[in-house]
């Protein structure tokens, strides 16, 4: 047995800093559409056991900077075992995932692998939490050389990585949701991510480049002279969500 289901989302939004810059003076904003559409199936495999494997299309433009618009393609499969029967057993999930995501410019192109591992029980009628720990691996290919690089003069044999989105982030994730009798549905979630940024900037520094993972022109900006850096990063990542049912 297994049900279908179709999703299409949706969404704007605006971010502040974009380039992930260091000061005022990188920090650009831009404001930004994304539209995404994913499909899969539901299989109950046993009494306690279901797995949902998925396939999902995604794209994102932005007003300004459209050097970091970008689209990509995925597919995943989320595994659920309950530990017992009825609403208020517990469950624990695994999650695999993998994506490819397309910018302008080969430099930003990545492939992408992702392993959650999550537990979550109902305390209440209204009441869900759940919490866990994942781990991502980042990768793309082999950069050509690039006479701006170069023009550099750091020592080949020594010289930094040029691929920016070559890591691996590890976290930790808790989060609550809470259902009124009316139907809304009120989300809360926190996340630690102990990872890696690519930050951008147009005036690089000798000593930026001596504690970057990675270092390489910039393609999102294509009329300047932008240049990017890997940079190992600790992240908290707070959300805050409703939902309601329209009908």
């Amino acid at each position: 047995m297994a049900n279908e289901f179709y999703q299409l989302g949706l969404n704007v939004g605006n971010e502040d800093n974009l380039p992930r810059g260091f000061d005022p003076i990188h920090q650009l904003d831009a404001s930004f559409f994304q539209a995404n559409l994913s499909a899969g199936k539901f299989l109950q495999l046993g009494l306690n056991d279901s797995l949902s494997v998925s396939a999902k299309l995604e794209a994102t433009r932005y007003d300004q900077l459209k050097g970091f618009d970008n689209h990509g393609i995925g597919i995943s499969a989320d595994f659920g075992h309950k530990l017992g029967f009825g609403a208020y057993a517990p469950r624990l999930g695994i999650n695999l995932s993998a994506s490819r995501q397309y910018f302008q410019g080969e430099a930003r192109d990545s492939d992408r692998c992702g392993l959650e591992l999550s537990y979550s029980r109902r305390i209440s009628a209204g009441l869900m939490l759940a919490g866990g720990v994942d781990f991502n691996w980042s990768r793309t290919g082999d950069l050509p050389e690039d006479p701006r690089v170069t023009a550099f003069g750091y020592d080949p044999d020594i010289r930094l990585p040029y691929e920016l989105f070559d890591y691996d982030a590890k976290s930790l994730f808790v989060s609550g949701e809470y259902a009124f009798e009316n139907g809304f549905l009120l989300g809360l979630g926190y996340r630690r991510i102990l990872g890696a940024t690519v930050a951008s900037t147009p005036v690089p520094t000798q000593k930026v480049y001596k504690f970057s993972d990675a270092f390489y022109s910039d393609p999102a900006f294509e009329s300047r002279d932008w240049f990017a850096y890997q940079l190992d990063a600790n992240t908290d990542e707070w959300s805050l969500s409703g939902s309601w049912a329209l009908a």
